[in-house]
């Protein structure tokens, strides 16, 4: 399977994401769109080293000890579909199973 097989996915849940705070909450919207950007990075060079800032970027819906976030509550579904989008890149990246 291609590494960016599960780019336009990954869209799709941010956007989601995005319009559910969308004049709401400005940090999270920077958050949001600096993970688009890390996606845009990665799709342009799929490799280990982009994929890792993507990974790390998505670890901000997150605290230090992995739980989500409670403002990202309302869009739990959202950032599990991301989290599954990642995991799955991952696994082509990383060729494990």
């Amino acid at each position: 399977m291609d590494k960016t097989a599960y780019v336009y996915a990954m869209y799709s849940y941010l956007l989601d994401i995005d319009l559910a705070f969308k004049g709401k909450d400005e940090e999270i919207l920077k958050e949001i769109s600096n993970l688009k950007n890390k996606i845009d990075s990665y799709q342009k060079n799929p490799s280990k080293e982009t994929f890792e800032e993507l990974d790390k970027s998505y670890r901000a819906f997150f605290t230090n000890d992995g739980k989500l976030k409670s403002v990202y509550k309302k869009v739990h579904d959202r950032v599990d579909n991301l989290g599954e989008m990642i995991f799955r890149t991952k696994q082509i990246l990383y060729k494990f199973n």
